[in-house]
């Protein structure tokens, strides 16, 4: 693994703080800045995070604390909310994209606060933002219940190509380099399939367990999600072949959005 950012950890946070106001992507070119970008996306997000967690709802607790990690705008926050879980919050440490405390609170991946063995389940699809993902799973580790799971999108698919080489903080020689951080002699990787959201161009969708090996039962039951998420694929693809443009509003169809529940 390759480290890129070599500054101090008050340089790293300031450093993410500024990303909101970034107009330059990953190939250079210009873009919208990241909250008027966010904004854009936020409707079709919406609709793309709640059939997410709608389809690993087997794996997600109702009444135990959630945590979703670089949440910016807290559109994720709002697709688990509404189907009907109690006790989750975004982080991000930039909160200024959504400028709600009891929506997405401040927080840093690489300094987790929550108390030991708390929380339930965890989203994210940062993991480009890290410092290191070893110190981070390990931290999460700490704050994570047992036999709780982690839902991880994985940006390795990206539109500008670039791949893993677009990360600003370091980079993973491949995927199975990034998988075997991951995984640990408490932590299982349940399942992980491709997955063409919430990233332009796509990715890996990971469920990790924190705790014993997963069951046959959480083994059917993540296939049974990737399942559904293959019919779901099928349908965007057909009804919107282009799939997503990194500087344009994601626009779905009547007939996408059925499909996503």
């Amino acid at each position: 693994m390759k480290k890129k950012f070599n500054g101090t950890h008050e340089e790293y946070l300031e450093l993410q703080k500024s990303y909101i106001h970034k107009t330059k992507g990953r190939t250079g070119n210009t873009c919208p800045d990241k909250l008027t970008y966010a904004r854009m996306r936020a409707q079709g997000d919406y609709l793309l995070f709640k059939s997410r967690f709608w389809r690993y709802r087997a794996f997600i607790e109702p009444e135990e604390n959630a945590v979703l990690l670089g949440a910016r705008l807290g559109t994720e926050v709002y697709a688990l909310r509404d189907l009907g879980h109690k006790n989750c919050i975004g982080m991000d440490v930039q909160t200024e994209y959504a400028n709600d405390i009891n929506l997405v609170e401040y927080g840093d991946f690489m300094d987790l606060r929550y108390p030991d063995n708390s929380i339930q389940f965890v989203y994210t699809n940062c993991f480009d933002h890290l410092t290191d993902p070893l110190d981070f799973i390990e931290g999460l580790e700490v704050v994570m219940k047992t036999n709780s799971f982690a839902l991880f999108d994985v940006d390795d698919q990206h539109i500008s190509k670039r791949g893993f080489s677009g990360w600003d903080m370091y980079e993973p020689e491949d995927l199975k380099e990034l998988l075997g951080i991951l995984e640990g002699k408490n932590r299982h990787i349940v399942s992980m399939e491709e997955s063409y959201e919430p990233f332009a161009g796509g990715g890996q969708t990971v469920l990790l367990k924190f705790g014993e090996a997963a069951t046959k039962e959480e083994e059917q039951l993540a296939s049974a999600a990737k399942s559904h998420h293959a019919r779901q694929k099928s349908l965007f693809e057909t009804e919107n072949p282009q799939r997503f443009q990194y500087s344009m509003p994601l626009k779905l169809t009547d007939k996408m959005q059925e499909g996503l529940l």
